[in-house]
C-alpha cells in the first residue's frame, strides 16, 4: 500500500518538474523570439 503511494508520489513530482521545464522553456523561446524579431512583432501589432 505504502509503496504504491511512494511511486504516485515520485511520478507526480517528476512530472511536475516536467511541466514546469516545458514551460519555462517555452517561455525562454518566446523571449529569444521577441529578442530576435522585435521589428516583425512592431510591424504585426500596426496592422
Amino acid at each position: 500500500m505504502w509503496s504504491k503511494i511512494a511511486i504516485a508520489g515520485a511520478l507526480t513530482v517528476m512530472g511536475g518538474v516536467l511541466y514546469v521545464s516545458v514551460v519555462d522553456n517555452f517561455a525562454y523561446v518566446d523571449r529569444s523570439l521577441d529578442v530576435a524579431m522585435p521589428k516583425a512583432k512592431r510591424h504585426v501589432e500596426q496592422e
